[in-house]
């Protein structure tokens, strides 16, 4: 499964998928724009952001980028991609993987399980971790 680092001077993330979808979580001011700001920096000039792990991200625009391959597209909750009824279907349809950006628990119609459900915690130092959700328990 795809794993990301991602940074520049002042900030930095690293997540890695289980899944086709991972959907982001988190309270306002943790730093969610600014991951999809950073991919979107990375997209324009990848000299000023660095990138580890798998590269082939973009933030994802338009419907018609889902006929690329080998992808990994993020996308905000405010994306119109994401209110059309059918995006989760295209979304399911597609080979390329997602990083959704959220702050609701409504992941509808998507095929994913609760180890795709993260939540994003900020650092004093400019990174940020993600740690789940819904952590398994032993029993």
């Amino acid at each position: 499964m795809p794993v990301i680092k991602i940074r520049n001077r002042e900030i930095s993330y690293d997540f890695e998928f289980k899944q086709k979808f991972l959907f982001i979580r988190g309270d306002s001011g943790v730093g969610k724009t600014s991951l999809i700001q950073l991919v979107a920096d990375y997209n324009l000039n990848p000299d000023a952001v660095n990138c580890d792990g798998d590269t082939n991200i973009r933030v994802l625009i338009s419907k018609n980028d889902l006929t690329e391959h080998g992808l990994i597209f993020f996308l905000d909750e405010n994306s119109p991609l994401l209110v059309e009824s059918q995006s989760a279907s295209l979304f399911n349809a597609s080979d390329n993987y997602f990083v959704i950006i959220t702050r609701s628990r409504k992941f509808n119609g998507f095929k994913t399980g609760l180890d795709s459900i993260v939540t994003m915690f900020p650092g004093a130092d400019g990174t940020h971790t993600v740690e789940p959700t819904y952590p398994r328990k032993n029993i």
